[in-house]
């Protein structure tokens, strides 16, 4: 069994792992979240382009995210096709 200063010690050494995982966590998310930046930055051409095609091509005046959406019929939903643009 231990005493008081062996559990104070293993529950010291315990917040200072705990301080490390949160701190390495805070760097791999703040990665990351700036390289998945840079990736949207780079296709954000891209991607606008194969929307104005889409919005050409249907005739529409809005597109919306998928978020942003509440409820959409099936063969409304442009994703496949905006996929499709992209991936040529």
């Amino acid at each position: 069994m231990m005493n008081e200063s062996e559990r104070n010690q293993l529950a010291a050494e315990f917040q200072e792992k705990v301080k490390e995982f949160n701190f390495l966590k805070q760097r791999l998310d703040a990665t990351v979240n700036q390289r998945k930046q840079q990736f949207l930055e780079g296709a954000r051409p891209e991607v606008d382009a194969a929307v104005k095609e889409l919005l050409e091509e249907n005739d529409l005046d809005l597109i919306l995210p998928s978020e942003a959406v509440v409820y959409v019929k099936p063969e409304m939903n442009l994703t496949t096709q905006l996929l499709e643009k992209l991936n040529q």
